[in-house]
């Protein structure tokens, strides 16, 4: 055990048992839901990593997915490829934090972790804003501990051209990054580097802004975008940013006796959010695609890190081990609600899908239509994280794998369409996925099928 109260052993098991849970939300699929159904059914359909609002990056984890199609794949196997491909990240961010962290200043690790908590109130697994945050955080904490390092050095100089083309707002990374190095290693060119680098991100945002993303600059648009919804959510917002600045104020005033209770209370205030949560998760109430305040929010967390800088430290006492042991309750208390938070992702997803799976198994017409109120099984509380806009794609990227006995191929199964578009696919031969997106009944029965033949379609609507 360190100086610190941590016994690192102990903090390796909790991030061998996050790892494992991420790796069972990939065996599940948890990646499709919402954006990500869309992104993989867009893979299979035009053969090609597919691009959202001109975010060059976001491919990268698209990429084991894309290459398994070419080599044709089950989509068991392309659904596990693309669900690795996006997990792997946030896994690999908290392992390269506490490698940096573990042998300098392991109580550091609250601050990552903690932020990594934050995120769990984000339902996509494909959100670029998020892979922003996973990429930087062991970023800032290699500068803040081992800034004197050139290798270290070169990272940040490195950094910009990957993360201006994941998201508009990377160039407010730019500029927290920029700072960072002012209060770490005091480098003024690669400041500079990092201040430059942000202007062309926003003169492209200014120009080059989607709808989608225009729409949520201003009104009911961006506080929907912004802010947090549910019970369990605020809770987890307001716990985590107690946690930043608890320790900031550790920082800049020394311990102060008032305050010793702070980092028990504010575990047990984790502790009760991540149970409202996994509660609103359960009953359908907790699946929010992003809240953007969380990622001013880490940023905030990442300047806090920053402070801790060695080269900042003016007294022995300063140093990360002696104020930050008051909170490694709090990193225990993290990595566990994280670990639990995705297993409860990971087994409200497994039954939606199932659901999801029967729906379209059941005997009956060869399309059904997807509406606010049908089908009638995907209405019920524990169903409302499939029954979204791309429930149609998902009911295709989860097709059951079901024989009819005695017979060795796949059972037909059908489609699940918007509005009329029963009735379109029967006229026109084409499936509108949603009302801006057609493809060929043909080329769905290619990727997916077999699929039920549309002879005489007539939309089911139970």
């Amino acid at each position: 055990m360190d100086a610190a109260g941590l016994a690192p052993r102990a903090i390796d098991g909790l991030l061998a048992l996050v790892a494992a849970a991420y790796l069972i939300a990939a065996w599940v699929g948890l990646p499709l839901y919402a954006d990500g159904g869309h992104y993989l059914f867009r893979i299979i359909v035009d053969g090609l990593p597919y691009v959202s609002d001109g975010r060059l990056a976001a491919v990268i984890p698209q990429l084991p997915a894309w290459l398994l199609l070419r080599f044709g794949a089950s989509l068991d196997a392309l659904r596990l490829a693309f669900s690795l491909g996006y997990l792997l990240l946030p896994v690999l961010s908290l392992l390269a934090c506490w490698l940096i962290v573990r042998s300098r200043a392991p109580g550091l690790m609250v601050l990552p972790a903690s932020g990594a908590l934050l995120n769990q109130i984000n339902a996509s697994a494909v959100s670029e804003l998020l892979a922003i945050l996973y990429l930087i955080w062991p970023l800032v904490l290699a500068l803040s501990l081992y800034g004197e390092k050139r290798a270290v050095r070169w990272l940040p100089w490195l950094a910009p051209p990957l993360i201006l083309t994941l998201h508009p707002v990377a160039l407010l990374a730019c500029l927290m990054l920029a700072v960072v190095v002012e209060l770490t290693i005091r480098d003024r060119w690669l400041s500079a580097w990092l201040a430059a680098c942000a202007l062309p991100r926003l003169l492209w945002s200014l120009r080059g802004l989607s709808g989608y993303e225009q729409s949520h600059l201003a009104g009911d648009g961006a506080l929907w975008y912004l802010l947090t919804q549910t019970p369990g959510q605020h809770l987890m917002l307001f716990g985590v940013v107690v946690v930043g600045l608890g320790i900031a104020l550790a920082w800049l005033k020394g311990p102060l006796p008032v305050f010793s209770f702070a980092p028990t209370a504010v575990a047990g205030v984790l502790i009760v959010a991540a149970i409202l949560l996994g509660h609103e998760l359960i009953w359908g109430q907790g699946w929010r695609l992003k809240s953007g305040i969380t990622f001013p929010a880490q940023l905030l967390l990442m300047l806090i890190a920053a402070l801790h800088s060695p080269a900042r430290a003016r007294r022995p006492a300063s140093h990360p081990q002696a104020l930050l042991s008051h909170w490694t309750p709090v990193l225990r208390i993290a990595l566990m609600a994280i670990a639990a938070l995705m297993l409860v992702k990971s087994a409200a997803w497994w039954t939606a899908t199932r659901g999801l799976q029967n729906v379209v198994s059941e005997p009956g017409a060869p399309c059904i239509q997807h509406g606010r109120q049908s089908p009638f099984a995907l209405q019920w509380p524990w169903m409302a994280m499939i029954d979204e806009w791309n429930a149609p794609m998902n009911a295709l990227l989860f097709r059951p794998d079901f024989r009819q006995r005695g017979s060795d191929t796949l059972a037909p199964i059908a489609i699940l369409l918007p509005r009329d578009g029963c009735e379109r696919v029967a006229s026109t031969g084409m499936a509108y996925m949603t009302p801006w997106l057609p493809v060929s009944w043909r080329i769905l029965d290619e990727r997916f099928g077999p699929l039920r033949p549309l002879s005489s379609a007539q939309p089911a609507t139970p």
